[in-house]
């Protein structure tokens, strides 16, 4: 399980692993794709019932459903971080 580990001031959730080490990131498509270009390997997924509206971005090697983070009932779907700009408030 990668568990909540930090929460910044934009609302940007930090989980880390056993490890304490940082494995995703849980936020607004902004702040995913800000983290995207800083972990171009990393994959966002998004979900269409998540009940904060939130968006993942995860490291390679671990999966969506790692998160300690509710993706509501259709689950996380694989996103493109360019995709997930498509959500973002102009």
């Amino acid at each position: 399980m990668i568990n909540l580990a930090h929460t910044a001031y934009d609302a940007t959730r930090t989980y880390r692993n056993r490890r304490g080490v940082d494995v995703a990131y849980a936020g607004t498509a902004e702040a995913i794709i800000h983290l995207g270009t800083e972990f171009p390997d990393w994959l966002g997924f998004g979900s269409p019932t998540q009940e904060e509206g939130l968006f993942l971005l995860v490291a390679p090697g671990y999966r969506p459903e790692e998160v300690a983070l509710d993706p509501g009932v259709e689950g996380w779907l694989a996103m493109e971080v360019a995709d997930i700009a498509e959500f973002t408030v102009d």
